[in-house]
Parts: structure tokens; sequence; C-alpha cells
């Protein structure tokens, strides 16, 4: 399993990837590095540890701290996304309510650590039904909607070569499904040619990722 903490915060993230990293993270850490959580109070949730700035701490319980000591996300959001469920208190007459994560908070374990984007390059009278069955296998594998890219998801009206230059540019990975005459499109050859400017290929026409690497 990836360490979810070595991967920075993302300043661009929507409020709900912001919390999902935020209970991955934690989540991550209560069951690998055996932290234990405990919280009670009524604004951010973190570990006790995390919100003593003068404690001194290290490793990883330093780096999570770094990342979320002043970013993590208000104790009312995670209950209502779930990740969290309030606990009856341990201590009589005590008002201050008490914490505890909740399954589907460890459930983010089972996704990748690192958030992907994909982009999906076909030909519509070609490879339309692989392009949506990989689009759902994808989905299967935790892969969020929005950080699939395949055309349907372009409206009516905006700029296409634009929208998919930039969906290019920002992708992780770049999948081209090539099937007879594919490559009579103007568009596949387009967007093929946009992902690998300035980069290796290492199989022609199968597939490319930023990195370097492929797959098929």
């Amino acid at each position: 399993m990836e360490n979810p903490i070595d991967n920075p915060r993302n300043p661009k993230a929507t409020l709900q990837e912001d919390v999902e990293d935020f209970v991955h993270d934690l989540a991550y850490g209560v069951v690998k590095l055996d932290w234990g959580f405990e919280h009670r109070g009524t604004t951010n949730i973190l570990p006790y540890w995390a919100s003593l700035t003068l404690m001194d701490i290290s490793g990883e319980k330093l780096k999570f701290r770094n990342k979320w000591g002043n970013n993590a996300p208000h104790v009312e959001i995670l209950l209502a996304y779930a990740y969290l469920k309030q606990i009856p208190s341990t201590k009589t007459a005590n008002t201050i309510p008490e914490y505890r994560l909740t399954s589907k908070a460890f459930d983010l374990l089972d996704k990748p650590a690192k958030r992907i984007r994909i982009f999906i390059s076909y030909k519509r009278n070609r490879s339309s039904a692989l392009a949506l069955l990989l689009e759902a296998r994808l989905r299967l594998r935790g892969v969020r909607e929005d950080h699939i890219f395949i055309d349907k998801s372009i409206a009516v009206g905006e700029k296409w070569e634009e929208r998919i230059k930039s969906e290019v540019a920002a992708c992780d990975y770049f999948v081209a499904l090539i099937a007879p005459n594919t490559l009579d499109s103007i568009n596949v050859r387009n967007e093929i040619d946009w992902a690998l400017s300035g980069q290796k290929i290492c199989h022609p026409y199968l597939s490319w990722r930023r990195d370097g690497g492929c797959f098929t």
C-alpha cells in the first residue's frame, strides 16, 4: 500500500477531493503507522499530537502536521460525508463531543494513493463501445469519473480544440484505442501528436504515460 502522506496537498482540489485526501492520510496513519486516533471538540479534526505545535514530532507525523495542520476539514464536513461518527463520551458530564472514523473512511485505503487523470482517445465510429467500457472499468478501480476524459464530456458550444489540448496536457495517462482506420481521423492523430510531443513512446499508438512508461 502506497503512503498517501507523501503526496503534496493539491491547492486546486475540490472540497470533496480535499476531504478524501485528508481522510485517506488519516486512515493510513491509524492502520499502518499505529497512530492513536483521539479527537474531542467542535472544529477541525486532528490527532491530538498534530494540534500541539510545540510537541517534538518527526517522520510521518511531522509530514502529516505540515500538510494538514492548518488545513484540516471541519468536523461538520467530515460528518456530512460520513467519514466520522460521534461516539458516546467516555467521561461523565462531559459535553464536548468525541468522534471516530467510520468504515467508509477506511475504504479509501483501497483507492490509489495518488489521484490520476486519464485521457481516452478513440474514433467514435470504430471504438465508442470499447472507450465506454474502459471508462466503466477504470471507475470500478476507483478512478473518479471527472478524472477520466472522454469527449462525451465536452459541452455544446465549448471550444473543442482548446479543451482537448488542455486535457491532454493535464493527463497522467494517455490511452489511444487503435482499430482499423482509426488513424484516418485527423482528430485522433492530433491528440496523439499533442500527447507525444517531447515524450518518449515505447509501444507506438497503443498507449502512453507522461512519466515515459506505457501500458497496453
